[in-house]
């Protein structure tokens, strides 16, 4: 005998929501009663922890199914756990490519926009300044000078020459605020008995090093005056007797 329409609007409504850990006692119970070999309880609390779908049958509070959608072929293990990996694998080298990023110290050297030729100690000294921006030490500062200039050769070739400049002082164990850069001619010196029209005519240049240790990272520093910081001498003039050369930036 078919029921009558009133009587069937007062037939509860079947619920499907998501699983909670207090379904589990009659998730379990509605397990045995259906299958030889039924799954645990602990079998569904694993399966709510590691984030499968998992979804209850709800009718009047009262669990009557449930339904778990998980990897259930060696392909759906396969490719779960390559998901799994990639993220992780992923996630550490993004970490570390960040930490790497921002935590490596930038150098923040000047160089003077001039130096000069002056008497020092009685033998004409080249010098020149360079300052250090940050707060922090420079441990073990080591400054390197380069002359770079043009030479013609027997044959009439014109090639550029490197010369190193020897310091009267090539390294700072504490480089703090400033450090005057000084190279003595003497007779040794690649700069003896340049005089000023060679200055004049010749394209000559300056190019400065300096490197050392950050004493807050622990970690080495480099800087040049003719790359980082912008400054390569081009030429060098005289002025009032006391040669100078004019560079791009700096102090």
């Amino acid at each position: 005998m078919a029921a009558a329409p009133e009587d069937m609007n007062e037939v509860p409504a079947v619920l499907i929501r998501p699983m909670v850990e207090i379904d589990l006692p009659e998730v379990a119970q509605v397990e045995e009663a259906s299958y030889a070999f039924p799954w645990s309880e602990n079998i569904f609390r694993d399966c709510l922890r590691v984030g499968y779908t998992c979804r209850a049958l709800d009718l009047a509070g009262q669990v009557i199914g449930y339904g778990v959608m998980s990897p259930a072929t060696t392909y759906g293990h396969v490719v779960a756990t390559c998901e799994i990996v990639t993220g992780m694998m992923s996630m550490a080298v993004i970490t570390g490519l960040l930490f790497a990023r921002f935590s490596k110290p930038t150098a923040r050297m000047l160089f003077s926009r001039v130096a000069v030729i002056t008497p020092y100690d009685g033998v004409p000294t080249l010098m020149l300044r360079v300052a250090n921006q940050r707060r922090s030490y420079i441990l073990e500062a080591m400054a390197s000078m380069v002359l770079a200039r043009d030479v013609e050769t027997a044959d009439g070739h014109s090639l550029r020459r490197f010369y190193d400049l020897k310091l009267e002082r090539a390294r700072s164990p504490m480089f703090a605020l400033s450090w005057l850069i000084m190279h003595r001619i003497d007779a040794d010196s690649p700069l003896s008995g340049i005089t000023e029209e060679a200055l004049r005519a010749g394209d000559m240049g300056l190019a400065i090093t300096l490197s050392g240790t950050d004493e807050t990272f622990a970690a080495r520093e480099r800087v040049s005056s003719g790359g980082a910081a912008g400054l390569y001498v081009a030429a060098m003039t005289l002025n009032g007797g006391t040669a100078v050369y004019g560079g791009s930036g700096g102090i």
